[in-house]
């Protein structure tokens, strides 16, 4: 039994490996330009091993994409969980959310860049596992609102306005990265999108 345990951690280990150099490479060098023996040399696995785990180039991609999105599904709730006031959790939201597009910028931008590369069912799949990330930012908008301390809104769409922005600090880096910390990016985040709808109750 430990035995296997070890061996289904080492092939997680080894799956995240692939992915995590397909993010880099697909990044650097779009996904037509990046051959699957690039990934591996960049993995420091076989070109063999990646078809044991993943079906062909575009397989990578789409798990790649996937990865990414379900760490940003994963973690938002669970920094949440100790938050208890509804503005204090939109706002930690945001931050938690542009932090964790700061450690994945280079996914972030291959989401944008590469996701039309996927068939249908794919990209469909990304779709919903992006909108996941959506619903917990609209459930906290709609907190607010319901709390009072928000005035009536289209929740759906600042929710969306929110995930752009937060994706903004990985697509603009190049412009933002010498002009402000990434503290200072969610704090204008934070008047540009939040303060404009807050009621008396919330100051």
């Amino acid at each position: 039994m430990d035995g296997g345990g070890r061996s289904r951690k080492s092939a997680e280990e080894r799956r995240l490996q692939i992915v995590q150099a397909a993010e880099k490479l697909f990044s650097r060098k779009g996904f037509h330009a990046t051959t699957i023996e690039e990934i591996a040399w960049e993995a420091g696995v076989s070109k063999g091993l990646i078809y044991v785990y993943f079906e062909d180039k575009t397989d990578v991609l789409f798990l790649t994409l996937r990865f990414v999105l379900e760490i940003y599904e994963r973690e938002i709730p669970t920094v949440l969980e100790g938050v208890h006031h509804p503005m204090e959790r939109l706002e930690t939201a945001l931050r938690v959310y542009c932090s964790l597009v700061d450690s994945h910028r280079d996914a972030t931008f291959l989401a944008y860049r590469s996701t039309m590369e996927l068939p249908g069912d794919q990209r469909a799949a990304v779709k919903m596992a992006e909108s996941k990330t959506t619903r917990i930012l609209a459930d906290c908008i709609e907190d607010c609102v319901r709390g009072g301390f928000m005035g009536p809104l289209n929740v759906e769409m600042l929710a969306y306005q929110c995930v752009l922005y937060c994706h903004g600090w990985a697509l603009k880096y190049w412009a933002f990265r010498d002009k402000m910390t990434l503290e200072d990016y969610v704090s204008e985040g934070a008047r540009l999108l939040i303060v404009p709808h807050q009621t008396s109750q919330a100051v």
